[in-house]
């Protein structure tokens, strides 16, 4: 299984969904970047994204918007950091289930926007 890429605001303090999912067994990669640095993430190091969304924060969505314009092929689940950490467990464990393993697919980098939420799961 290739790793998941979870993608953290910045500005907020948080691994609870990295070191949950680590304890879980799943192979997984912290980024905590700007939107603006998506662009130097390697697609083929990862296989799906979970998007920390901090509901309190104005620009919360500008990481997915950014997430999509560079990587609109790849499955994205985005996570509301004030909602259990077992939903997010039970909806990975049931997209693998889906998919038998988490997508072989690759996808790459795209020069223009994704349109809208394809390949998006929000998990509350």
């Amino acid at each position: 299984m290739e790793e998941i890429l979870i993608i953290d605001n910045p500005d907020k303090d948080q691994k609870a969904v990295f070191d949950e999912l680590k304890r879980e067994g799943y192979a997984v990669r912290l980024a905590a970047v700007k939107a603006e640095e998506l662009k130097g993430l390697d697609p083929s190091s990862f296989e799906l994204a979970i998007i920390t969304l901090h509901p309190d924060i104005p620009s919360a969505w500008d990481p997915y918007m950014a997430f999509k314009r560079f990587f609109p092929d790849c499955p994205v689940f985005i996570y509301l950091d004030s909602h259990p950490l077992e939903n997010l467990k039970s909806a990975i464990k049931k997209y693998i289930n889906l998919c038998g393993v988490l997508p072989q697919k690759r996808f790459n980098k795209a020069s223009t926007p994704a349109a809208g939420g394809e390949n998006c799961l929000a998990v509350s």
